[in-house]
């Protein structure tokens, strides 16, 4: 595995990279940061959920974007002007009819 790469030309050097551990190994870890094992041998940990937040999402390229997909991206990211008036409240009666005993 290479030590860095380059990222929209300029060098990334991880700190360290951990290539594939096996279970037994990130299983100790996750003990070493407070897990516990259950009565049924399960691995019990507590996190800070980070996945699919935006505040935490990276995306890497190994070339830039061109100027059509920047422009598609910002569109994308806007909310339509009126959006959450116009559908407040809609979802929760319709999930609650499709979905009731």
């Amino acid at each position: 595995m290479e030590d860095s790469c380059e990222i929209y030309g300029e060098m990334f050097r991880p700190g360290k990279v951990i290539d594939n551990p096996s279970d037994e190994q990130l299983r100790a870890w996750a003990l070493e940061q407070g897990g516990m094992m259950t009565q049924v041998g399960n691995l019990a940990v507590a996190i800070n959920v980070r996945s699919r937040s935006a505040k935490f999402t990276e995306i890497f390229h190994d070339k830039r974007p061109d100027q059509g997909a920047r422009g598609m991206a910002g569109e994308v990211r806007r909310p339509r002007p009126g959006h959450r008036e116009r559908h407040k409240g809609r979802l929760k009666p319709a999930f609650i009819r499709r979905h009731a005993a």
